[in-house]
């Protein structure tokens, strides 16, 4: 676990143990006790550790950070070499960065 708190920047005695886990895991911990920023572990020995940051986690990682998203992402593929099996990501859109036909074609020619 001291490695996630290192990859992510964030002090490990600010993280504070749930009463349960998640998603099969049996054990959990919040970031200042804040579910919107948890790690869950414990699970099977194939299940690794679930790191999970809804909307308001993104914006408390980056309010207690020094690490921006792209060093983010660098450090877990190329230093730490992390298997990310699964990334969920979800864009409020309300400027028109994406337009639906746009994606529909991109979908279509497989980009």
């Amino acid at each position: 676990m001291e490695k996630i708190y290192e990859i992510l920047g964030l002090n490990e005695a600010e993280f504070f143990q749930l009463k349960n886990g998640k998603y099969g895991y049996k054990q959990g911990v919040a970031f200042q006790g804040n579910p919107v920023l948890s790690v869950y572990y414990d699970g099977a020995d194939d299940m690794g550790i679930h790191l999970e940051m809804t909307g308001q986690g993104c914006r408390l990682f980056e309010l207690h950070t020094s690490i921006n998203w792209h060093e983010l992402f660098y450090r877990l593929v190329y230093e730490y070499e992390v298997n990310i099996t699964r990334l969920d990501v979800a864009i409020d859109d309300f400027v028109g960065y994406f337009k639906i036909n746009s994606l529909v074609k991109k979908k279509i020619e497989g980009q």
